[in-house]
């Protein structure tokens, strides 16, 4: 993934979201979905500020490939997801979050 100077994402950061154990460990599709819904709704640069809608995109790829790589879910695609993130995009975008 393509880091830049001044942001980071704090993935160690559990508290605020409730995040539990590792997301290729959860063997619930359920559980799973709102894992990775918390982490879209409030993943910020750690200056508190949204990411740029590309780089959203960019993370949330990443995460498929791996969940579809290592998670003991065979069926990682959970369609309500991409509305979320698609909704998350879409404001962004319209405050000028494009890169």
């Amino acid at each position: 993934m393509r880091r830049h100077k001044d942001r980071s994402i704090d993935v160690n950061n559990k508290s605020s979201v409730k995040y539990i154990g590792k997301c290729t460990e959860i063997d619930d599709i359920h559980e799973l979905e709102v894992q990775i819904r918390n982490f879209i709704v409030v993943m910020k640069t750690k200056y508190g500020e949204d990411y740029k809608a590309t780089s959203i995109n960019d993370c949330i790829d990443a995460l498929n490939r791996h969940l579809n790589q290592y998670s003991v879910i065979r069926q990682t695609d959970v369609p309500s997801l991409w509305q979320i993130l698609d909704g998350k995009l879409k404001v962004i975008t319209e405050q000028g979050g494009k890169e």
